[in-house]
């Protein structure tokens, strides 16, 4: 049994929304068995904050993620 270390990604956003959905698939696609995957949105004033909602069934069980807004 490959142990894999834990991996932390921590992608920061800001009136992202036309990347962010982008930038979600790329790192999950990446099928790391462990890892944490943090998104920090410091006030958006666009749709940043709606597009993970919609993803948010294919990325459970992707990785352990969170969606903070800050």
């Amino acid at each position: 049994m490959t142990h894999y270390p834990k991996i932390s990604i921590i992608t920061p956003s800001y009136n992202q929304g036309q990347y962010i959905e982008q930038t979600i698939l790329s790192v999950l696609e990446q099928n790391y068995p462990n890892l944490e995957y943090i998104i920090i949105d410091s006030g958006s004033t666009d749709n940043t904050v709606e597009l993970p909602s919609p993803m948010q069934s294919s990325m459970i069980g992707s990785a352990n993620w969170h969606f903070l807004i800050c």
